[in-house]
């Protein structure tokens, strides 16, 4: 077959079409809009791809290219069914929904509004499963306003019947186009959007090469806090409303955070596999008889779930709910299922607190940056050796520091234990070995007081030069061991 040209519709007042990069959308949901035409196309053809290829699995490639951290050009592959040649005469039409409206591309304008948010010329190349023709459409939106086009032309080549998918290539950038420095946020945030279809690795997305996945998050395993000696269970209830209404019906599940996090908190809300809100911290849905009325509150902060909607609208875009209402009013049913017996989810939230010292000392350890130049101390004598003290380190990071005391180099290591009636006290065992060793008891009631969190870096700190002053003073000239401490203090 040779080339030749057709043509299509693109049915919209051109002056419509500048509107699109005004409205309101994110590089994720733009983005997805590609990836939910190719998800759709898969679904309804997935018998017929299977049957093409048996080892068949859906692939999307996303490309970002940037020069001098201006994007360039923005390419989306799949290798679905492709665009057929009765969808091709409506494909390009705004506001056209396909036949099969059941999928995500359900509205038929989110590869248009998408395309045209993100720039201003793309190039659509597609190969229908079982057809041996390529057609290759390029849209160019200051043509079409200086020609006021109804129409497109497209090329068709031949092409293997047993050939398909569709390339998508976007170029002359909006100002919506991705910023460099967020792809690894645009990738978190894709990743969160498709969660499903990823976990039960149906699909396979990259971007920009990186392999796309889902990590779960770590509930909580704890025993009720009325109890807590009891036994240690998982936080997490499933649940399923069955229809209500008529028409809507949620199921999924809540569950409370291992670890407190702002950013793995809230209720996300999927329709159709796909997420509609929630895919960051920014968006999740937060009903106050679930998450709680207050934002700070504990339970706010570690409650987590998923909720599979069914019978409920979405925006054009599938960024909103358009039942929310109808979703708010459901929220009191979910809440009653959430309390099983003497399992009771949302009490557990309000109530349990979790002693998390070691991953406080941790997080202290990471922040302390060690001394390049040794501390100066002048001592007078050796001091007298120490007896032993072997406590269990409740972490195995340790913080260590430089001293030259007389002109010898010594290594001050701070290890966080758990047990003792004292604050602190130093170990010198190996004193030979030019270490000490400051052991700090995190179980102290001084750190109930002044939590490890909050006063960490200066608490140790004080604790650091009370240790070395102690050490010096056992044999010192200097008769006031706060002297030596205050020294001490000045030089660090």
């Amino acid at each position: 077959m040779s080339e030749h040209k057709k043509y299509t519709s693109i049915k919209l007042n051109a002056r419509v079409y500048n509107t699109y990069k005004t409205r309101p959308n994110t590089i994720p949901h733009a983005l997805g809009e590609f990836i939910d035409n190719a998800i759709g196309s898969y679904q309804q053809n997935k018998e017929r791809l299977i049957e093409n290829e048996p080892n068949y699995k859906l692939h999307i490639y996303i490309n970002i290219e940037w020069v001098d951290k201006k994007t360039t050009k923005i390419t989306i592959r799949d290798n679905a069914a492709g665009i057929s040649e009765h969808a091709y005469q409506t494909a390009f039409e705004p506001a056209h929904k396909p036949e099969d409206d059941k999928g995500l591309n359900e509205f038929g304008m989110g590869m248009k509004d998408a395309a045209l948010w993100l720039g201003d010329t793309w190039r659509v190349v597609s190969s229908a499963l079982g057809e041996p023709i390529k057609r290759d459409l390029t849209f160019d939106l200051k043509k079409v306003a200086d020609q006021n086009l109804t129409s497109l032309p497209y090329d068709e080549t031949e092409e293997e019947t047993w050939k398909h998918g569709t390339m998508i290539e976007i170029t002359n950038p909006t100002h919506n186009a991705p910023v460099q420095t967020k792809l690894q946020k645009i990738q978190e945030d894709i990743s969160g959007i498709y969660r499903e279809f990823l976990r039960n690795n149906e699909i396979e997305i990259r971007i920009n090469n990186d392999l796309l996945g889902f990590e779960e998050y770590e509930v909580l395993n704890a025993p009720y806090y009325a109890t807590p000696k009891g036994k240690s269970q998982e936080w997490k209830v499933e649940f399923d409303t069955g229809l209500i209404m008529g028409r809507y019906r949620i199921h999924g599940f809540v569950g409370l955070l291992e670890q407190m996090s702002k950013r793995q908190r809230g209720i996300v809300l999927l329709r159709r596999g796909r997420v509609i809100r929630g895919e960051d911290e920014n968006s999740c849905y937060e009903p106050k008889e679930i998450v709680s009325a207050t934002a700070s509150s504990p339970r706010a902060k570690r409650i987590f779930g998923e909720m599979f909607l069914e019978g409920f609208e979405v925006s054009h875009d599938k960024s909103e709910i358009m039942d929310m209402d109808a979703l708010d009013s459901i929220m009191p049913e979910v809440r009653k299922m959430l309390k099983v017996g003497e399992y009771d989810l949302l009490a557990q939230g309000d109530n349990y607190r979790k002693k998390d010292i070691a991953k406080e000392v941790k997080s202290l350890v990471g922040k302390h940056k060690e001394n390049k130049k040794p501390i100066s101390i002048d001592v007078t004598e050796k001091p007298v050796k120490q007896p032993e003290v072997e406590p269990q380190s409740i972490v195995e990071e340790i913080i260590k520091e430089a001293y030259a005391i007389k002109d010898e180099l010594y290594t001050l290591e701070v290890h966080f234990v758990n047990e003792g009636e004292d604050l602190f006290w130093l170990d010198t065992s190996e004193e030979e070995e030019k270490v000490l060793k400051c052991m700090v008891n995190c179980n102290h009631k001084f750190f109930e007081t002044y939590p490890v969190k909050k006063s960490g870096q200066s608490s140790v700190r004080l604790l650091m030069a009370l240790a070395v002053a102690k050490y010096c003073h056992q044999c010192d000239d200097v008769d006031d061991m706060v002297e030596r401490f205050n020294e001490i203090l000045g030089k660090i």
